[in-house]
């Protein structure tokens, strides 16, 4: 147990040594360290020791808080998931904007989402709530299967609009389409609960990147290079395929991508 960095928790007035000491109690490998910094989390003052009020009105990233945050995702131990676990279920942290935001994403490392980690990404994916884009990429980076499943909920809710679900796909799935859970996830939505008139819209991200169609210059999306998908995603991205040709109305331009694109897969 790191005596030093909980002793500066206990009795720090700085704000910087507060960071360092929960930085260093969130890279650490010991449980004890991680049920100690997830008590102090737990307190409001803990959050008003760390930043000012004005500093969480702001741009989350910059709060001392994201790097902590980005610590326990990044750290394999399994207590320090447990600790991200935990906060999504804490009134007074994820009743701050700046930190529900900073926690949406740093649950994407907790695999697979247990059911605490759903319901907050749940509630954080409503309509223009502000918080549904970031949710939505921490559903495609999770990758999970409990995550997929919320995934395919939120895409086949009427309430989100078409346009923005044309935006997850063209962001999302887009840097993830060769994960293959998430192609069996763009399978199923394919086959059922995806809304007819955007499944054609759901291929051409699969199998026809539009860069200069899609994007401003300011916000580019990239997908992952198809020569290094593994085996079982091509073997799922060929299902996809032969689905779309015989039963998604598709433009001459989508039918031979995706034609293009299987030849290239033997």
């Amino acid at each position: 147990m790191q005596e030093s960095a909980l002793a500066v928790l206990q009795t720090s007035k700085d704000p910087k040594q507060l960071a360092e000491a929960a930085f260093a109690l969130a890279r650490s490998d010991q449980d004890a360290d991680h049920d100690r910094l997830l008590e102090w989390l737990k307190s409001p003052q803990s959050l008003s020791r760390l930043d000012s009020e004005e500093a969480y009105a702001g741009v989350a990233r910059r709060l001392r808080i994201a790097r902590v945050l980005d610590a326990l995702s990044s750290n394999p131990a399994p207590s320090a998931k447990n600790v991200l676990v935990a906060l999504t279920e804490v009134p007074a942290f994820i009743g701050v904007p700046a930190c529900a935001e900073l926690l949406i994403s740093a649950c994407a490392s907790v695999r697979p989402a247990p059911p605490p980690v759903i319901k907050f990404w749940d509630e954080h994916c409503q309509p223009d709530d502000g918080f549904t884009p970031l949710t939505i990429d921490a559903l495609a980076a999770n990758g999970s299967a409990p995550a997929m499943a919320l995934f395919e909920k939120k895409m086949a809710d009427p309430k989100h609009e078409d346009d923005d679900k044309i935006g997850w796909m063209r962001s999302s799935i887009l840097v993830h389409r060769d994960d293959v859970l998430l192609l069996r996830s763009c399978a199923r939505m394919l086959a059922g609960v995806l809304p007819a008139e955007l499944r054609p819209e759901l291929i051409e991200v699969l199998f026809d990147y539009r860069p200069m169609e899609w994007y401003t210059p300011a916000a580019v999306y990239t997908p992952p290079d198809r020569s290094q998908a593994s085996p079982e995603a091509r073997s799922e991205l060929r299902k996809i395929g032969e689905l779309a040709l015989k039963s998604i109305p598709l433009t001459p331009r989508q039918r031979k991508a995706i034609e293009d694109t299987l030849k290239g897969l033997k």
